[in-house]
Protein backbone atom coordinates (compact mmCIF):
# COMPACT_ATOMS: atom_id res chain seq x y z
CA UNK A 1 0.00 0.00 0.00
CA UNK A 2 3.02 2.31 0.14
CA UNK A 3 2.74 3.19 -3.54
CA UNK A 4 -0.89 4.15 -3.01
CA UNK A 5 0.03 6.44 -0.14
CA UNK A 6 2.54 8.11 -2.44
CA UNK A 7 -0.13 8.35 -5.10
CA UNK A 8 -2.49 10.08 -2.66
CA UNK A 9 0.25 12.48 -1.71
CA UNK A 10 0.72 13.29 -5.39
CA UNK A 11 -3.00 13.85 -5.64
CA UNK A 12 -2.82 16.52 -2.95
CA UNK A 13 -4.11 14.55 0.08
CA UNK A 14 -0.75 14.55 1.83
CA UNK A 15 -1.98 12.94 5.06
CA UNK A 16 -3.50 16.15 6.47
CA UNK A 17 -6.52 14.97 8.42
CA UNK A 18 -8.11 18.39 8.75
CA UNK A 19 -7.83 19.09 5.04
CA UNK A 20 -9.38 15.72 4.24
CA UNK A 21 -12.25 16.35 6.65
CA UNK A 22 -12.86 19.82 5.23
CA UNK A 23 -12.87 18.46 1.71
CA UNK A 24 -15.35 15.71 2.59
CA UNK A 25 -17.56 18.16 4.46
CA UNK A 26 -17.70 20.34 1.37
CA UNK A 27 -18.68 17.35 -0.79
CA UNK A 28 -21.26 16.34 1.82
CA UNK A 29 -22.98 19.73 1.56
CA UNK A 30 -22.84 19.66 -2.23
CA UNK A 31 -24.36 16.18 -2.39
CA UNK A 32 -27.02 17.14 0.15
CA UNK A 33 -28.09 20.11 -1.95
CA UNK A 34 -28.16 17.97 -5.08
CA UNK A 35 -30.32 15.36 -3.34
CA UNK A 36 -32.74 18.04 -2.12
CA UNK A 37 -33.02 19.32 -5.68
CA UNK A 38 -34.03 15.80 -6.72
CA UNK A 39 -37.00 15.88 -4.35
CA UNK A 40 -35.64 14.42 -1.10
CA UNK A 41 -36.38 16.11 2.20
CA UNK A 42 -33.45 17.53 4.16
CA UNK A 43 -33.00 14.48 6.38
CA UNK A 44 -33.14 11.97 3.52
CA UNK A 45 -30.84 14.14 1.42
CA UNK A 46 -28.16 14.35 4.12
CA UNK A 47 -28.37 10.63 4.89
CA UNK A 48 -27.96 9.78 1.21
CA UNK A 49 -25.07 12.24 0.92
CA UNK A 50 -23.33 10.68 3.92
CA UNK A 51 -23.57 7.28 2.26
CA UNK A 52 -22.05 8.72 -0.90
CA UNK A 53 -19.26 10.72 0.71
CA UNK A 54 -18.39 8.58 3.73
CA UNK A 55 -17.95 9.35 7.44
CA UNK A 56 -15.81 12.43 8.10
CA UNK A 57 -14.96 11.36 11.65
CA UNK A 58 -13.61 8.06 10.39
CA UNK A 59 -11.39 9.91 7.95
CA UNK A 60 -9.74 11.69 10.86
CA UNK A 61 -9.13 8.42 12.68
CA UNK A 62 -8.13 6.11 9.86
CA UNK A 63 -4.55 5.16 9.17
CA UNK A 64 -3.00 6.10 5.85
CA UNK A 65 -3.83 2.66 4.40
CA UNK A 66 -7.46 2.91 5.46
CA UNK A 67 -7.63 6.38 3.88
CA UNK A 68 -6.50 4.81 0.63
CA UNK A 69 -9.38 2.33 0.71
CA UNK A 70 -11.96 5.02 1.52
CA UNK A 71 -10.62 7.29 -1.19
CA UNK A 72 -10.74 4.58 -3.85
CA UNK A 73 -14.26 3.62 -2.82
CA UNK A 74 -15.34 7.27 -2.95
CA UNK A 75 -13.66 7.58 -6.33
CA UNK A 76 -15.72 4.67 -7.66
CA UNK A 77 -18.94 6.32 -6.48
CA UNK A 78 -17.89 9.70 -7.88
CA UNK A 79 -17.25 8.16 -11.30
CA UNK A 80 -20.68 6.50 -11.26
CA UNK A 81 -22.32 9.80 -10.28
CA UNK A 82 -20.42 11.67 -12.98
CA UNK A 83 -21.57 9.18 -15.62
CA UNK A 84 -25.19 9.64 -14.53
CA UNK A 85 -24.92 13.43 -14.63
CA UNK A 86 -23.23 13.47 -18.04
CA UNK A 87 -25.69 11.30 -19.96
CA UNK A 88 -26.96 14.44 -21.64
CA UNK A 89 -23.44 15.56 -22.53
CA UNK A 90 -21.76 12.49 -24.09
CA UNK A 91 -19.14 14.58 -25.87
CA UNK A 92 -17.48 15.47 -22.58
CA UNK A 93 -18.22 12.28 -20.63
CA UNK A 94 -14.85 10.63 -21.28
CA UNK A 95 -12.78 13.63 -20.26
CA UNK A 96 -14.92 14.21 -17.18
CA UNK A 97 -14.35 10.66 -15.95
CA UNK A 98 -10.66 10.93 -16.75
CA UNK A 99 -10.38 14.20 -14.83
CA UNK A 100 -11.97 12.60 -11.75
CA UNK A 101 -9.65 9.60 -11.99
CA UNK A 102 -6.58 11.80 -12.29
CA UNK A 103 -7.56 13.77 -9.18
CA UNK A 104 -7.17 17.37 -8.20
CA UNK A 105 -3.42 17.15 -7.60
CA UNK A 106 -2.47 16.09 -11.13
CA UNK A 107 -2.77 19.65 -12.39
CA UNK A 108 -0.67 19.41 -15.52
CA UNK A 109 -2.51 16.43 -16.99
CA UNK A 110 -5.98 17.60 -15.96
CA UNK A 111 -5.57 21.07 -17.43
CA UNK A 112 -4.09 19.69 -20.62
CA UNK A 113 -7.06 17.36 -21.11
CA UNK A 114 -9.64 20.00 -20.25
CA UNK A 115 -8.06 22.50 -22.62
CA UNK A 116 -8.00 20.06 -25.50
CA UNK A 117 -11.47 18.56 -25.14
CA UNK A 118 -13.52 21.29 -23.50
CA UNK A 119 -12.16 24.73 -24.32
CA UNK A 120 -11.07 23.81 -27.84
CA UNK A 121 -14.53 22.33 -28.46
CA UNK A 122 -16.50 25.41 -27.40
CA UNK A 123 -18.66 26.79 -30.23
CA UNK A 124 -16.88 30.14 -30.15
CA UNK A 125 -14.46 31.91 -32.50
CA UNK A 126 -10.80 30.86 -32.25
CA UNK A 127 -11.39 28.58 -29.26
CA UNK A 128 -7.75 27.46 -29.33
CA UNK A 129 -6.74 30.89 -28.03
CA UNK A 130 -8.51 30.20 -24.71
CA UNK A 131 -6.35 29.11 -21.76
CA UNK A 132 -7.10 28.35 -18.11
CA UNK A 133 -4.97 30.23 -15.61
CA UNK A 134 -3.50 28.18 -12.78
CA UNK A 135 -1.76 29.25 -9.58
CA UNK A 136 0.99 26.95 -8.33
CA UNK A 137 2.21 27.06 -4.75
CA UNK A 138 1.13 28.30 -1.35
CA UNK A 139 -2.05 30.35 -0.86
CA UNK A 140 -2.96 31.93 2.46
CA UNK A 141 -6.61 32.28 3.47
CA UNK A 142 -9.74 30.59 2.16
CA UNK A 143 -9.79 28.63 -1.11
CA UNK A 144 -12.88 27.33 -2.86
CA UNK A 145 -13.14 25.48 -6.17
CA UNK A 146 -16.27 24.40 -8.01
CA UNK A 147 -14.41 21.82 -10.04
CA UNK A 148 -12.13 23.77 -12.39
CA UNK A 149 -9.10 23.43 -10.12
CA UNK A 150 -7.28 26.69 -9.37
CA UNK A 151 -8.99 29.74 -7.91
CA UNK A 152 -7.99 33.36 -7.50
CA UNK A 153 -9.34 36.20 -5.39
CA UNK A 154 -11.36 38.87 -7.17
CA UNK A 155 -8.75 41.58 -6.40
CA UNK A 156 -6.10 39.30 -7.92
CA UNK A 157 -8.31 38.95 -11.00
CA UNK A 158 -8.59 42.73 -11.36
CA UNK A 159 -4.83 43.18 -10.93
CA UNK A 160 -4.02 40.48 -13.47
CA UNK A 161 -6.50 41.96 -15.96
CA UNK A 162 -4.84 45.37 -15.69
CA UNK A 163 -1.32 43.96 -15.98
CA UNK A 164 -1.76 41.52 -18.89
CA UNK A 165 -3.37 43.62 -21.63
CA UNK A 166 -0.35 43.08 -23.88
CA UNK A 167 -0.66 39.27 -23.82
CA UNK A 168 -4.39 38.65 -23.36
CA UNK A 169 -7.39 40.10 -25.19
CA UNK A 170 -9.20 39.63 -21.90
CA UNK A 171 -9.50 37.51 -18.77
CA UNK A 172 -12.89 36.36 -17.54
CA UNK A 173 -13.73 35.31 -13.99
CA UNK A 174 -16.44 32.83 -13.05
CA UNK A 175 -17.91 30.77 -10.20
CA UNK A 176 -20.71 28.21 -10.35
CA UNK A 177 -23.22 28.02 -7.46
CA UNK A 178 -26.51 26.23 -6.80
CA UNK A 179 -29.38 28.65 -6.16
CA UNK A 180 -33.17 28.77 -5.88
CA UNK A 181 -34.95 30.04 -9.00
CA UNK A 182 -38.56 31.15 -8.59
CA UNK A 183 -41.07 32.27 -11.22
CA UNK A 184 -44.59 32.86 -10.05
CA UNK A 185 -45.48 30.10 -7.60
CA UNK A 186 -42.89 27.67 -9.02
CA UNK A 187 -39.60 27.27 -7.18
CA UNK A 188 -36.74 25.04 -8.32
CA UNK A 189 -33.03 24.53 -7.90
CA UNK A 190 -30.75 25.89 -10.60
CA UNK A 191 -27.07 26.28 -11.40
CA UNK A 192 -26.07 29.94 -11.39
CA UNK A 193 -22.90 31.11 -13.09
CA UNK A 194 -21.48 34.25 -11.47
CA UNK A 195 -19.45 35.87 -14.23
CA UNK A 196 -17.41 38.98 -14.86
CA UNK A 197 -18.98 41.51 -17.22
CA UNK A 198 -16.63 40.51 -20.04
CA UNK A 199 -17.45 36.77 -19.81
CA UNK A 200 -19.37 36.48 -23.06
CA UNK A 201 -17.11 38.99 -24.84
CA UNK A 202 -13.93 37.04 -24.03
CA UNK A 203 -15.55 33.78 -25.12
CA UNK A 204 -17.12 35.33 -28.21
CA UNK A 205 -20.65 34.05 -27.46
CA UNK A 206 -23.55 35.80 -29.23
CA UNK A 207 -27.11 36.09 -27.84
CA UNK A 208 -30.00 33.91 -29.02
CA UNK A 209 -32.58 36.32 -27.61
CA UNK A 210 -32.08 39.83 -26.25
CA UNK A 211 -28.53 40.60 -25.19
CA UNK A 212 -25.84 39.09 -23.00
CA UNK A 213 -24.02 40.53 -20.00
CA UNK A 214 -21.49 43.28 -20.62
CA UNK A 215 -19.03 45.35 -18.63
CA UNK A 216 -21.62 48.02 -17.76
CA UNK A 217 -23.69 45.33 -15.99
CA UNK A 218 -20.85 44.58 -13.57
CA UNK A 219 -19.69 47.83 -12.00
CA UNK A 220 -20.90 48.09 -8.40
CA UNK A 221 -21.64 45.39 -5.76
CA UNK A 222 -25.35 44.59 -5.58
CA UNK A 223 -26.35 47.20 -8.16
CA UNK A 224 -26.92 45.06 -11.24
CA UNK A 225 -29.80 42.55 -10.79
CA UNK A 226 -29.88 41.35 -14.39
CA UNK A 227 -29.74 37.76 -15.62
CA UNK A 228 -29.18 35.75 -18.78
CA UNK A 229 -30.93 32.40 -19.17
CA UNK A 230 -29.39 29.37 -20.80
CA UNK A 231 -31.24 28.09 -23.84
CA UNK A 232 -32.12 24.83 -22.05
CA UNK A 233 -33.56 26.63 -18.99
CA UNK A 234 -35.48 28.99 -21.27
CA UNK A 235 -37.09 25.98 -22.93
CA UNK A 236 -37.67 23.96 -19.77
CA UNK A 237 -38.93 26.62 -17.38
CA UNK A 238 -40.24 29.36 -19.66
CA UNK A 239 -41.63 27.28 -22.53
CA UNK A 240 -39.38 29.05 -25.07
CA UNK A 241 -41.46 32.19 -24.57
CA UNK A 242 -40.14 34.81 -27.05
CA UNK A 243 -41.29 37.55 -24.65
CA UNK A 244 -38.97 36.36 -21.87
CA UNK A 245 -36.68 39.38 -22.33
CA UNK A 246 -37.49 41.99 -19.65
CA UNK A 247 -39.45 39.42 -17.64
CA UNK A 248 -38.63 39.08 -13.95
CA UNK A 249 -37.33 36.08 -12.07
CA UNK A 250 -36.44 35.55 -8.39
CA UNK A 251 -32.98 34.15 -7.65
CA UNK A 252 -32.35 33.34 -3.97
CA UNK A 253 -35.25 35.63 -3.13
CA UNK A 254 -33.96 38.64 -5.09
CA UNK A 255 -35.67 40.03 -8.18
CA UNK A 256 -33.70 40.01 -11.44
CA UNK A 257 -34.60 41.24 -14.91
CA UNK A 258 -33.97 38.75 -17.71
CA UNK A 259 -32.05 40.49 -20.48
CA UNK A 260 -31.29 37.61 -22.84
CA UNK A 261 -30.86 33.93 -23.68
CA UNK A 262 -27.65 32.12 -24.68
CA UNK A 263 -27.48 30.13 -27.96
CA UNK A 264 -28.59 26.47 -27.88
CA UNK A 265 -25.10 25.05 -28.40
CA UNK A 266 -23.46 26.90 -25.50
CA UNK A 267 -23.24 24.82 -22.31
CA UNK A 268 -20.79 26.88 -20.29
CA UNK A 269 -17.11 26.13 -19.71
CA UNK A 270 -17.30 23.44 -17.04
CA UNK A 271 -17.48 19.74 -17.80
CA UNK A 272 -20.05 18.46 -15.32
CA UNK A 273 -22.19 21.55 -14.57
CA UNK A 274 -24.36 23.19 -17.23
CA UNK A 275 -25.41 26.67 -16.05
CA UNK A 276 -29.11 27.61 -16.04
CA UNK A 277 -28.62 31.33 -15.48
CA UNK A 278 -25.77 33.83 -15.68
CA UNK A 279 -25.56 36.89 -13.41
CA UNK A 280 -22.91 39.61 -12.94
CA UNK A 281 -20.05 38.95 -10.55
CA UNK A 282 -21.04 42.08 -8.60
CA UNK A 283 -24.16 40.21 -7.41
CA UNK A 284 -22.05 37.67 -5.50
CA UNK A 285 -23.36 38.67 -2.05
CA UNK A 286 -26.90 37.93 -3.24
CA UNK A 287 -25.97 34.63 -4.87
CA UNK A 288 -23.82 33.44 -1.95
CA UNK A 289 -25.53 35.15 1.04
CA UNK A 290 -23.55 33.29 3.71
CA UNK A 291 -20.20 33.99 2.09
CA UNK A 292 -19.32 37.14 0.17
CA UNK A 293 -15.55 37.51 -0.06
CA UNK A 294 -15.81 39.63 -3.20
CA UNK A 295 -13.10 42.13 -2.25
CA UNK A 296 -11.09 39.90 0.10
CA UNK A 297 -7.60 39.28 -1.29
CA UNK A 298 -7.28 36.12 0.82
CA UNK A 299 -10.55 34.57 -0.42
CA UNK A 300 -9.74 32.52 -3.52
CA UNK A 301 -12.79 31.30 -5.44
CA UNK A 302 -12.75 32.66 -9.00
CA UNK A 303 -11.71 30.54 -11.98
CA UNK A 304 -9.87 32.61 -14.59
CA UNK A 305 -9.94 31.90 -18.32
CA UNK A 306 -7.97 34.13 -20.70
CA UNK A 307 -7.90 34.65 -24.45
CA UNK A 308 -4.44 35.01 -25.95
CA UNK A 309 -3.89 37.97 -28.22
CA UNK A 310 -3.34 37.07 -31.89
CA UNK A 311 0.32 36.26 -32.41
CA UNK A 312 1.01 35.66 -28.70
CA UNK A 313 2.16 32.10 -28.03
CA UNK A 314 1.48 30.17 -24.85
CA UNK A 315 5.20 30.14 -24.00
CA UNK A 316 5.36 33.93 -24.40
CA UNK A 317 2.33 34.36 -22.14
CA UNK A 318 3.88 32.06 -19.56
CA UNK A 319 7.13 33.99 -19.57
CA UNK A 320 5.29 37.27 -19.14
CA UNK A 321 3.19 35.89 -16.27
CA UNK A 322 6.32 34.75 -14.46
CA UNK A 323 7.28 38.44 -14.23
CA UNK A 324 3.78 39.89 -13.68
CA UNK A 325 2.30 37.49 -11.13
CA UNK A 326 4.83 37.92 -8.28
CA UNK A 327 3.93 41.61 -8.05
CA UNK A 328 0.22 40.76 -7.90
CA UNK A 329 0.75 38.00 -5.36
CA UNK A 330 3.01 40.09 -3.10
CA UNK A 331 0.18 42.54 -2.46
CA UNK A 332 -1.48 39.78 -0.42
CA UNK A 333 1.30 39.95 2.18
CA UNK A 334 -0.14 43.10 3.73
CA UNK A 335 -3.29 41.14 4.63
CA UNK A 336 -1.54 38.13 6.17
CA UNK A 337 -1.17 38.31 9.95
CA UNK A 338 2.42 37.83 11.17
CA UNK A 339 3.72 35.54 8.42
CA UNK A 340 6.59 33.32 9.55
CA UNK A 341 9.93 33.13 7.79
CA UNK A 342 9.04 29.64 6.57
CA UNK A 343 5.75 30.86 5.18
CA UNK A 344 7.41 33.74 3.35
CA UNK A 345 9.94 31.34 1.85
CA UNK A 346 7.18 29.05 0.54
CA UNK A 347 4.99 31.97 -0.51
CA UNK A 348 7.81 33.31 -2.66
CA UNK A 349 7.68 30.11 -4.74
CA UNK A 350 4.07 30.70 -5.80
CA UNK A 351 3.64 31.46 -9.48
CA UNK A 352 0.92 31.51 -12.11
CA UNK A 353 0.63 29.39 -15.21
CA UNK A 354 -1.59 29.09 -18.23
CA UNK A 355 -2.58 25.60 -19.27
CA UNK A 356 -3.03 24.40 -22.84
CA UNK A 357 -2.78 21.22 -24.85
CA UNK A 358 0.19 22.67 -26.70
Amino acid sequence: MGWLRRLLKTFGRGGADDDAADELAFHLEERTRENVSRGMNEREARYAAQRQVGNITLVRERTADADVVMWLDSLRRDIRLAVQRLRNAPLFATVAILSIMLGIGANTVVFTVMKHVLLDSLPVPNAKQLVIMHSVGLQEGHSHSDGMMSSFSYPQYKDLTAATSTIFDGILARLGETITLQRGQTSERAICELVSGNYFTVLGVKPWRGRLLQASDDQKPGAHPVAVLSYARWQRSFGSDPKVVNARVWLNGHVYTIIGVTPPNFYGVQIDRTPDVFVPMMMKAQVTPTWDGLMNRLDHWATLIARLRPGVSLSHAQAALSVIYPHVRDQDLAFINSPSTGFLREFAKTHARTRSRR
